[in-house]
């Protein structure tokens, strides 16, 4: 629970989302890859995001909203898109070519990156102070900025490169800040402590029995 929760609460974009969203959706997670197979499509799920990829269009809904609903979810129809080749898609936020190697960012987040690259380029002239001076974030302060940009630039980073490497070498100074105050080995050296501590946390046996919301956790018989 500490490692899930923050301030006693479970969180949106939290890193163990898409661990807890596997475990509950094992078993459905087979049933639709098998039903996407009988269609020649591919199933892919990110968290709470589902793709039927192929072809020829076919659309899965009903098979989704049937085996959803054993399990207390239901789909959300505003969210439920079919795209024939040819027309823009979008897959977890990134935009996706046919033919191109790997998804690309959006436009919105590329405008959003290049204008954060900017304050802290012009906020280095002031020693990062000026970026804690955002009006819709009246109470933070400057060091909680930065960290929100350089999530922003890693996230970005991770999936052009290339474009982000040509974008902060236009600002002189600011790809130093970017990349933070600690090494990769640092970093690497972290993860491996919280690993080390996950590890010798005792957990129940995990069992795919579903259990609806509210129920006693699985008792570990061993």
């Amino acid at each position: 629970a500490a490692i899930t929760t923050f301030r006693n609460e479970l969180t949106t974009g939290a890193r163990t989302s898409p661990l807890i969203s596997n475990l509950i959706l094992t078993g459905f997670d087979a049933v639709m890859a098998e039903a996407a197979e009988t269609h020649d499509l591919v199933y892919t799920r990110y968290a709470d995001d589902l793709f039927f990829s192929g072809s020829a269009p076919f659309d899965m809904t009903t098979v989704v909203v049937r085996e959803l609903a054993p399990l207390g979810y239901r789909v959300n129809a505003a969210k439920t898109v079919l795209r024939r080749r040819g027309q823009p898609l979008r897959v977890a936020g990134l935009t996706v070519f046919e033919g191109e190697g790997g998804p690309r960012l959006p436009k919105r987040i590329k405008r959003r990156l290049r204008l954060e690259v900017f304050l802290v380029s012009k906020a280095l002239e002031t020693d990062l102070q000026s970026l804690s001076q955002d009006e819709d974030d009246p109470e933070g302060d400057a060091e909680r900025r930065l960290a929100q940009i350089r999530g922003l630039y890693r996230y970005c980073r991770s999936i052009e490169p290339e474009w982000c490497g040509r974008l902060v070498s236009q600002f002189p100074g600011a790809q130093q800040v970017l990349q933070g105050p600690r090494s990769a080995s640092e970093r690497s050296r972290a993860t491996a402590g919280l690993i080390l501590r996950i590890d010798q946390t005792w957990t129940p046996a995990l069992t795919t029995d579903f259990q609806s919301i509210g129920q006693a956790p699985p008792v570990d018989s061993s």
